[in-house]
């Protein structure tokens, strides 16, 4: 049985089954119980030692602040 409490609705089937899977590194990862997609959620750095290059321009290619 699904806690509905702590599920999110899932975008793809409009379900609240949406699961935390877990951290890895600077993403949070879920998946649904019903349909079985997975989403991903940015959830940022705590300390960003900014980056530029050419592809990026004037955004961190850690981070995408701006410069």
């Amino acid at each position: 049985m699904i806690n509905t409490d702590s599920a999110e609705f899932c975008p793809e089937c409009g379900e609240q089954s949406l699961k935390k899977i877990g951290d890895i590194n600077s993403t949070r990862l879920f998946i649904c119980l019903d349909c079985f997609s997975e989403q991903h959620e940015f959830i940022g750095f705590d300390s960003c030692e900014h980056e530029y290059d050419e592809k990026s321009g004037s955004k961190c290619i850690n981070c995408g602040e701006e410069e």
